[in-house]
């Protein structure tokens, strides 16, 4: 359903994290440089782990998502990839 309204807003990539590599694919997309923003609507750790990989350098991660639980920010994912 979620993937129906993203279309319908004009997405023109729509990934699935449960069947393709995220991190791969945005780079693959993205002249192996990775997105330039990514959103994450998810709110899990793992969402918040690929979009650090995902975007790249001087890109930016915003936040969308009501976290349910506590998360684990790796600050030198963000310095070192300048996120």
């Amino acid at each position: 359903m979620r993937k129906d309204y993203a279309r319908d807003f004009g997405a023109h990539h729509i990934l699935d994290p449960t069947k393709d590599d995220i991190v791969a694919k945005c780079r693959e997309l993205c002249d192996n440089k990775g997105a330039h923003m990514c959103f994450d609507a998810a709110g899990v750790q793992s969402a918040l782990n690929q979009a650090a990989k995902a975007v790249r350098a001087r890109g930016t991660i915003v936040n969308i998502a009501i976290w349910e639980k506590p998360f684990t920010l790796q600050p030198n994912d963000m310095i070192f990839r300048e996120r």
